[in-house]
């Protein structure tokens, strides 16, 4: 969860800054869902297609709105743990518990190769800064300063 503060942004991880996360922007996938769907009929009756999108920890994604947004970035912890007693209430808290794994085992990187191949070979991809920027969660930036190494393109 990202916080908008007025010295900055707070950035709460439900398990510790280090832990890697899959990312995905919905208008990447929504494109990428549109233009599968022209392809409906060559598709098998079930065919799994996984969207490869940004696979960074909490920390990197702390840095990449730091650099972005040019204002400072605090990691807070969240206890995904604490929300049980609210989630009967708040239906927000029932996704969120069911979204966190109960581990933390990291999964393997979804590659989206069936996917990429699908479609043609290329898949719509938009770098990390720029859809939070195009999402509301971050002030703009200049843009002529976003290079990140460790988000590649798919």
């Amino acid at each position: 969860m990202l916080v908008d503060m007025p010295a900055g942004y707070r950035l709460y991880h439900p398990d510790g800054p280090d832990h890697v996360h899959t990312w995905a922007n919905l208008p990447d996938v929504a494109n990428a869902t549109g233009r599968l769907l022209d392809h409906d009929s060559a598709l098998p009756i079930y065919a799994v297609f996984d969207f490869p999108g940004y696979r960074l920890s909490f920390a990197d994604l702390a840095d990449t709105v730091r650099r972005a947004s040019g204002r400072p970035v605090k990691l807070r912890p969240f206890g995904v743990h604490t929300t049980h007693p609210f989630a009967g209430f708040a239906l927000h808290l029932r996704a969120l518990r069911r979204a966190h794994p109960s581990d933390t085992a990291t999964l393997p990187p979804l590659d989206g190769e069936p996917l990429r191949v699908t479609l043609g070979g290329s898949l719509p991809f938009t770098q990390l800064p720029a859809a939070l920027i195009a999402a509301g969660l971050i002030d703009s930036v200049d843009q002529r300063e976003l290079h990140w190494s460790y988000v590649e393109s798919p």
